[in-house]
């Protein structure tokens, strides 16, 4: 199920909305994304499909579109983030790969593009954010690396640039997302950590900053805003 709730939320509040039930076809949701206009995409992980939601969306409702089926190469997929164009990009944990889809794909439909393959570095492909530069930045489970690619990758492309080594403090990095100045912030479910990185940051380079400890009060971080 989602929930929903207001902007002043505190304590032990009731949800305004909630999307619950058989004709969501929610199946293991594990991440979801906003569009400008209100809609709800959310990544089914057991359904290995993308759900979409209209805005305002309550109830046992269906979804306005699905992507789902063999052609669509989602396996397990984990973060989805819809671009400025309404393109639809998804990690695939269960086959190491992003597939972007269309504003229009729905059903059984076929990548625009995928990123896949062994020149890729892709290794649990998990966080996922597009930058202004349309450039796409993947968090890597297994490899404990963040992996970016150029606007329009597809197929077994080289990375443009590599985060990865001792000195990053990643480890199992989950989310990941930008602030204003371009700062890169990292959270790390395996070291109960966020860290942050400068603007261009590439290779073995060390966090600018580092948030952890047992005042934090971080357990496992996986999803993460910034505002």
């Amino acid at each position: 199920l989602l929930t929903v709730y207001a902007p002043s939320a505190n304590g032990n509040p009731v949800p305004t909305k909630m999307i619950s039930g058989a004709k969501t076809l929610l199946n293991g949701p594990v991440f979801v994304a906003l569009d400008g206009v209100g809609k709800s995409y959310v990544a089914n992980w057991y359904g290995n499909s993308i759900s979409i939601f209209a805005a305002g969306a309550s109830g046992n409702i269906a979804p306005t579109k699905t992507i789902v089926g063999a052609n669509t190469g989602l396996l397990e997929p984990l973060s989805v983030v819809v671009d400025a164009s309404k393109n639809i990009y998804v990690t695939n944990y269960g086959n190491n790969s992003v597939t972007v889809f269309s504003s229009s794909a729905k059903g059984n439909a076929k990548p625009t593009r995928t990123i896949s393959g062994s020149k890729t570095g892709l290794n649990g492909a998990g966080g996922l954010a597009v930058d202004a530069m349309g450039r796409i930045w993947v968090t890597n489970y297994g490899a404990r690396s963040v992996t970016v690619y150029a606007p329009g990758a597809k197929g077994n492309v080289t990375p443009t640039l590599t985060i990865a080594g001792p000195k990053t403090g990643l480890d199992v990095p989950d989310e990941i997302a930008f602030d204003k100045s371009g700062k890169i912030y990292v959270t790390n479910s395996g070291a109960n950590s966020v860290t942050v990185y400068a603007a261009h940051a590439s290779g073995n380079a060390a966090p600018i900053r580092t948030i952890v400890g047992s005042n934090t009060l971080l357990g496992q971080p996986a999803g993460m805003a910034l505002r």
